[in-house]
């Protein structure tokens, strides 16, 4: 196989999921505007609820997009438990759907953070699985990978943005050690100049 198709599927499967979770994000945002908003006509609101019901039921139809890639590339991976955040992730859109078209938006905007927990718990899932199988999603046989840096590779992406919180705590500290370094060298070359 393709020697990098492992590690971008992984990273495609993983950019999805972020996908689905910035989407329900999103709805869950506009159900709670919804609520809040003070509507002067029936109709707009209705209107509106109407939009949200089909925005969460696109969501839905996404999710099992998603949930079929997912099991179809599973190849001796144990997928169990993204699947599972998966389907309560679904099943919860759907209901939200139901909700916000029969215009009860509190119960909407409930399923959606339930769907939202869901999906969060289901990219930390997936993330497990990648770290416990380095060639979960790969495309490729084990045997294929085994001799190559690419799972690592990935995983160290995977790492890197909780890291990178850190990193960049670090490398202000070091930049501003830094300044003060120059500046107090600055300060003696112009001494010896005079």
């Amino acid at each position: 196989g393709d020697k990098n198709g492992g590690k971008n599927n992984r990273y495609q499967l993983l950019s999805e999921l972020t996908g689905l979770i910035k989407q329900q994000t999103n709805l869950l945002q506009q159900t709670h505007q919804h609520m809040g908003t003070t509507y002067v006509n029936n109709d707009q609101r209705l209107q509106d609820a109407v939009k949200l019901s089909t925005g969460e039921n696109e969501l839905s139809i996404a999710t099992d997009h998603f949930f079929g890639k997912i099991a179809s590339q599973s190849e001796n991976t144990p997928v169990g438990p993204i699947l599972d955040e998966l389907s309560q992730a679904e099943q919860q859109m759907n209901r939200a759907t139901q909700d916000l078209q029969d215009d009860v938006a509190a119960d909407g905007k409930q399923q959606e953070q339930g769907a939202l927990t869901h999906l969060i718990a289901c990219r930390k899932a997936f993330q497990k699985v990648i770290s416990d199988h380095p060639d979960a999603f790969s495309g490729d046989s084990a045997g294929e990978l085994a001799d190559e840096p690419t799972a690592t590779d990935s995983l160290k992406a995977l790492s890197q943005v909780s890291e990178m919180h850190d990193r960049d705590q670090a490398a202000l500290k070091a930049l501003h050690q830094v300044t003060q370094r120059q500046q107090s060298l600055a300060q003696t070359a112009g001494n010896d100049g005079s």
